[in-house]
């Protein structure tokens, strides 16, 4: 499998993402959206977006593990937010990167939604890797 990143110099540079994603060969796997539940469905971190996204990213780490794979091949990261003010912003970037580490960094998109599905949640991330076959 081959990942490539694309940072064109005609858009702006990125911190922790790519503007463009190229795979080859592979095998797909998708995630649920994966929120701050602990294995026992109970909150990790109630109005703390910090560690709420540590666990969401923590359970990402799990669930790709099962399938046979890890962060380096997360190719997509999108992520639906409570709130997103600088603080959030900064613990988002804060955790992302202890995470993300890889040479080919994930497409990413944010959204702003107004609630998730469960009480307290405040950070909602889904990701889609490309595993070796």
């Amino acid at each position: 499998m081959d990942i490539h990143s694309f940072r064109p110099a005609d858009l702006h540079p990125t911190h922790g993402y790519s503007h463009a994603i190229s795979v080859s060969g592979g095998r797909l796997v998708m995630l649920s959206g994966q929120v701050a539940f602990d294995k026992d469905r109970l909150l990790v971190g109630e109005g703390d977006f910090a560690a709420q996204a540590r666990q969401a990213f923590e359970n990402i780490s799990v669930a790709l593990a099962a399938a046979g794979t890890g962060f380096d091949s997360v190719v997509r990261l999108d992520y639906y937010v409570t709130r997103f003010d600088d603080p959030e912003r900064n613990a988002l970037v804060a955790v992302r990167d202890e995470f993300v580490t890889g040479p080919h960094p994930p497409v990413n998109t944010l959204q702003c939604v107004s609630s998730l599905g469960g009480d307290g949640l405040m950070i909602e991330i889904v990701a889609t890797a490309v595993a070796d076959a």
